[in-house]
């Protein structure tokens, strides 16, 4: 499998519109709304692993039925939890997720095949970036080589790191 860039973006429009355009425009809905809860587990961003020492009993409740009124209502409910979850994208995307954060943001992501490492694919990845964060309002977002979102991103700032391939910063 080739290696994905992954465009995230951060948004402070933690709302049903904002979510709803995202799942319309790049989440594979009908795909979704087949799987279980357990192929849509949601996992707190610090997650390595099972054997990672951190402790999840109150996780194992965040199985959501596999709908996107149910994810979105999840999101809109639990601000004060930093958690992500994969979606099925909409073709020709590699992956799709969201996240929330733990000062109450939201993180958009969507993956791109890098099949061969050159210049198209981070262009597309630009491209992506900018049409993402135009539909979400987003205030930063960047592109990175398979990079899972920080659980504090204004903090940490992921678009100013050197091994960002791209980012957006909204004007002030």
């Amino acid at each position: 499998m080739p290696p994905c860039l992954d465009v995230y973006v951060l948004t402070p429009d933690r709302t049903q519109p904002c979510l709803a355009q995202f799942f319309d425009s790049f989440v594979d809905i009908a795909r979704l709304e087949t799987l279980s809860p357990r192929e849509l587990q949601m996992l707190p961003l610090d997650y390595f692993g099972p054997d990672d020492g951190v402790d999840r009993d109150h996780w194992d409740t965040l199985w959501v039925k596999s709908s996107v009124h149910a994810l979105i209502r999840v999101a809109l409910e639990q601000p004060w939890r930093a958690w992500s979850v994969h979606l099925p994208p909409r073709d020709p995307f590699r992956s799709s997720m969201l996240a929330t954060t733990a000062l109450g943001e939201v993180v958009l992501g969507i993956s791109v095949d890098d099949p061969n490492g050159d210049n198209s694919a981070i262009e597309a990845a630009s491209e992506l970036l900018a049409t993402l964060a135009d539909r979400t309002h987003a205030t930063d977002g960047w592109a990175v080589v398979e990079e899972p979102p920080p659980l504090t991103p204004h903090i940490e700032q992921p678009w100013l790191s050197n091994d960002v391939l791209t980012s957006y910063v909204a004007d002030a």
